[in-house]
């Protein structure tokens, strides 16, 4: 009787305590954070950012790579800037180099400095939880505590709360930006209005995906709103243009204060950018090619915003190399984000959401809200479809809170179901608490490695179905530093990513290029190692392989590199003795 009692009492959880155990759940997950930062080693993109940021704040200048806003990149300068560091902005310098200058300015700054550019991440981690609750509370304390320990124990999410890149600050404006339509939509009004223009415009200032994003999301909204709501459509969409208008003018407003009010011309901003190739300019065609020629001479507010759309756009034509299953590919894979969503999620938030899926489908009794995060959720991850740039299901993270704002209010409701029990018990409680208990299980056991966790599907070798910043984004050089720590014999390396090794006493060891006769220890990267695989099983008898690094100190030291295929067929038939961290294969040669 007793354990009925309390299984009563937990399920009739009030806001106070759902607000309670929902902080204490993002405290745990915020301080795994923190500890993660003395395991994982800069990645490739975190200079980028910081340099980027620390050029904002000394000069109030942003010209360092503009497609990516700078709203998302200011926090991870912040902390560096107030501990005195300062950045020299030579265009002719790989832009990860010009971050490493701050990193690896002084011998034992690294550790300070990187800290301190992560820490500005954090608090959108944990504005992405708030929202989440302050959201779901609405509807009942329950399914707001499950919403938060939802998010809070996925290792994907957390892997990017870790680091000093752009992601999760997206995530935690777009959500904000979400809540704020989901108001709107509500009730149009002055204050909806405003709030919503300005939560749009932040969120378009921390990523451009926001646009593509947010209009889908938009529309998900306000017709699930109509739909479920029974309103006469014409009349009320006639209300809602001078509210609008009003929300997209504070919007651009808002663009524009994050632009410092920078007022300037596109061709002041570089034509071109590497890899990229053209931003703007002669032969561009389409609506990029347009656009470029249009603003290519007006002085316009916000000019840096203009051109970062352009680079956006000229990546996306240009692609990324992107790698799944075995291969890789320069405008990635249709199947690319459905892939690394199924393997890069705990099983028990997949087996939790489509529960949740069922109810909401055949019970009819969600609110509209639930039907419009689902129909969100859906088209853009078909927006996510079409993008040529496939490198990391980190760009897809703003999937997870539609998910759980769309399944929560499901699944709490499930578990007040008292009719069907096993031994007095609800089953609804029995299975809800075992995916729950196996999420936190997976939380710990995944660990610090977030940024390389996958899960049973992807099998006992996952660098063959994902890479990149889904398993190996250059984090590893810590491990590899305590691995060699009493190792004598001589190493030699490919190493994937922008690290200084030297700065973390390893000087000794030799670079390796993918042409030489392998000998000793020999250390490659995943993802080096699959890129020389599949290039192998391609059937050239020789290719060229580029960003081979031929000095361990400088990350920017790349040559491109002649091999023939039987120069790493070796790679194909030998067995590394130990793989580093998920990312680096150890041959003994």
């Amino acid at each position: 009787m007793d354990i009925f009692h309390s299984i009563d009492r937990i399920l009739q959880v009030s806001k106070k305590q759902s607000a309670i155990f929902s902080a204490l759940v993002v405290l745990a997950a915020s301080l795994s954070v923190v500890l993660t930062y003395q395991y994982n080693s800069p990645t490739w993109d975190e200079p980028t950012h910081i340099a980027a940021a620390l050029e904002l704040l000394q000069s109030g200048e942003y010209t360092i790579q503009t497609e990516n806003p700078p709203l998302s990149r200011l926090p991870t300068g912040i902390g560096p800037f107030l501990d005195g560091a300062r950045i020299d902005v030579v265009p002719s310098l790989p832009v990860f180099d010009l971050g490493n200058q701050v990193l690896y300015s002084e011998e034992g700054f690294l550790a300070q400095r990187l800290t301190s550019a992560r820490l500005g991440v954090l608090p959108f981690f944990i504005l992405s939880a708030a929202i989440i609750w302050l959201w779901l509370a609405q509807t009942s304390a329950l399914s707001a505590a499950i919403g938060v320990f939802s998010l809070a124990t996925l290792p994907m999410v957390l892997a990017h709360s870790g680091l000093a890149t752009t992601d999760i600050a997206f995530v935690a404006l777009f959500l904000l930006a979400v809540y704020a339509l989901r108001l709107w939509v509500e009730s149009p009004n002055l204050r909806t209005s405003l709030s919503m223009g300005f939560a749009v415009g932040a969120a378009i200032t921390t990523k451009f995906t926001a646009i593509p994003f947010l209009v889908p999301t938009g529309i998900a909204f306000l017709g699930c709103w109509l739909w479920c709501e029974r309103l006469d459509i014409k009349k009320d969409l006639l209300l809602r243009i001078p509210h609008l208008v009003l929300a997209f003018a504070v919007c651009l407003i808002t663009i524009w204060v994050v632009y410092a009010f920078d007022v300037g011309k596109i061709n002041e901003f570089p034509a071109s950018a590497a890899p990229f190739g053209q931003v703007y300019g002669e032969g561009i065609g389409g609506f990029r090619g347009w656009l470029g020629n249009f603003l290519l001479d007006k002085t316009i507010p916000a000019p840096g915003f203009f051109h970062g759309l352009l680079m956006v756009a000229a990546h996306n034509d240009a692609g990324h190399r992107a790698f799944a299953l075995g291969q890789f590919s320069q405008t990635g894979f249709w199947f690319y984000y459905p892939l690394t969503l199924f393997v890069k999620t705990p099983i028990p938030f997949l087996l939790l959401f489509f529960a949740g899926l069922g109810f909401l489908i055949f019970k009819r009794d969600a609110r509209w809200w639930q039907w419009g995060s689902l129909f969100s959720m859906l088209l853009v991850f078909i927006s996510l479809l079409a993008s040529n740039v496939n490198i990391g299901g980190r760009h897809a993270l703003a999937i997870y809170p539609l998910a759980i704002i769309a399944i929560a209010p499901q699944i709490s409701a499930w578990l007040r179901n008292q009719k069907h029990r096993w031994k007095g018990i609800p089953l609804s409680v029995i299975l809800v608490a075992f995916l729950m208990s196996w999420s936190f299980s997976s939380w710990v056991i995944a660990f610090p490695g977030y940024l390389s966790y996958t899960n049973w599907f992807a099998g006992k070798d996952p660098g063959y179905v994902v890479s990149d910043s889904d398993l190996d984004w250059g984090q590893s050089a810590y491990a590899l530093r305590d691995y060699l720590a009493d190792m004598d014999e001589p190493v030699s390396l490919l190493y994937h990513g922008s690290a200084k090794l030297c700065h973390l006493g390893l000087q000794g060891i030799r670079p390796f290029s993918p042409d030489q006769i392998p000998e000793g220890l020999v250390i490659i990267s995943e993802r080096v190692f699959r890129l020389l695989v599949s290039r192998a099983e391609s059937g050239e008898e020789q290719f060229t392989i580029g960003a081979i690094r031929t000095d361990i100190c400088e990350p920017s030291s790349f040559v491109q590199v002649i091999v023939k295929a039987d120069q790493v067929q070796w790679l194909r038939t030998e067995e590394p003795i130990t793989i580093i961290d998920k990312t680096l294969r150890v041959y003994r040669m």
